[in-house]
């Protein structure tokens, strides 16, 4: 029917069926939520880091750092270099653990010295992944030895008595970002101490340039 001013009124009868079939299509009182049109809309997780990206030859030697990202008491580069992983008898000479050389995807070197009595070498190895990786390292450091954060996935610290390389004594870290492992080695004259705290700034660039690596980024970490 209709009022006096011309506008249709439905009977009650209508109205109850119009709420039922509105209810219905609008999934109320079942186990669907509605939506209020005014909420915010709902945030979505951001992408997690790939740990598990093998990085080739190429992609890492881009991690490995130069010498603007070391401190700047290391004035001047040795060696930057990275190699397919088949180059088993390379994996070797740089005292890799040869059940990790039979399955290295690659490998690669970093050199640095302050043309006097400081050296800094950086080795670094990709596995085809984090549980490989994993595996394969299996010491861990104490929170004496590397603090209660440290960074990587893994992380053990070691002294160096006479490196093999330079013949100098030192402190290094291994660490394992994913399935990258680093040998960070900072050596010395003999009767010098090593900067437990520059050690760890150096090998929390390593970590931040591998973690660039894997995402797919260009690696720019420095030592802060």
């Amino acid at each position: 029917m209709t009022n006096r001013r011309g506008f249709h009124i439905r009977s009650a009868a209508g109205i109850s069926a119009l709420l039922t079939a509105t209810t219905l299509l609008s999934g109320c009182g079942s186990d669907t939520p509605s939506r209020n049109p005014d909420a915010a809309p709902s945030k979505t997780s951001a992408p997690n880091v790939s740990q598990d990206v093998a990085l080739d030859a190429t992609l890492l030697e881009s991690a490995l750092p130069r010498q603007r990202n070391v401190p700047s008491n290391f004035s001047s580069e040795r060696n930057i270099k990275a190699w397919d992983g088949s180059k088993s008898d390379f994996c070797l000479s740089d005292r890799w653990a040869e059940s990790w050389c039979a399955k290295a995807i690659s490998i690669g070197v970093a050199g640095f010295t302050d043309m006097e009595d400081e050296e800094l070498e950086i080795y670094v190895i990709s596995l085809p992944g984090a549980d490989t990786a994993e595996r394969l390292f299996t010491s861990k450091g104490t929170e004496a030895e590397v603090g209660s954060n440290p960074p990587g996935d893994q992380i053990d610290r070691f002294e160096i008595s006479s490196s093999p390389s330079t013949g100098l004594d030192g402190e290094g870290v291994t660490v394992r970002q994913g399935g990258v492992i680093a040998r960070i080695e900072y050596t010395r004259s003999p009767g010098t101490q090593t900067s437990d705290q520059e050690l760890m700034a150096i090998t929390t660039m390593v970590v931040k340039r591998i973690q660039q690596a894997q995402r797919g980024e260009n690696p720019t970490a420095s030592v802060e």
